[in-house]
């Protein structure tokens, strides 16, 4: 049997991780806040674009322009919405110890919709990411292989944007 945990770029997820990191036997996937996709400026995603370089002090993944000045960041999720990582997490990358991919709002928007909606858990926009980042895994698991998502976060804020942001992309989420 294979474990995947699934956590979303956030501190407080990937500190729940920490008995499961000295464990080979558990792959650590990461999703990070594709905010309006990759192929655009309007995003959080550090860990797989983003370079070395300094911020508070911290030599860590920054999301900077080429002369080291930090870019503007963008996601739904307030949590995700920073150009910097901590360093467990940049030091998981370059051990190759986890695997980092990319959710949109868009797509946490999904991973919101089909944990309430089959669970009964309304999960943080944070989370959600991590939820929509598991569903695509689980597409290409073989039987027996099992994930963990970590969920966290406070979810009576994320109804209020649930609702302002379903104006936006409702159309696109109700073939779902």
């Amino acid at each position: 049997m294979q474990l995947l945990l699934v956590l979303a770029e956030e501190v407080t997820q990937w500190t729940s991780s920490i008995p499961f990191y000295k464990d080979p036997s558990v792959k650590l996937l990461g999703v990070e806040a594709g905010g309006d996709g990759i192929d655009t400026p309007r995003h959080s995603v550090t860990l797989s674009g983003g370079t070395k370089g300094v911020l508070h002090g911290v030599r860590t993944y920054v999301l900077q322009d080429k002369h080291g000045q930090v870019r503007d960041t963008h996601s739904v999720s307030v949590g995700l919405d920073y150009p910097g990582v901590r360093l467990e997490l940049s030091s998981w990358k370059d051990n190759e110890r986890a695997k980092f991919i990319a959710a949109t709002d868009a797509e946490a928007f999904i991973g919101f919709r089909l944990l309430s909606q089959l669970e009964g858990i309304i999960p943080a926009l944070e989370t959600a990411h991590a939820v929509y980042g598991a569903i695509e895994l689980a597409k290409t698991m073989k039987k027996g292989e099992d994930i963990v998502i970590c969920l966290s976060g406070r979810v009576i804020r994320m109804c209020r944007v649930w609702l302002m942001s379903y104006s936006l992309w409702g159309q696109r989420l109700v073939g779902i």
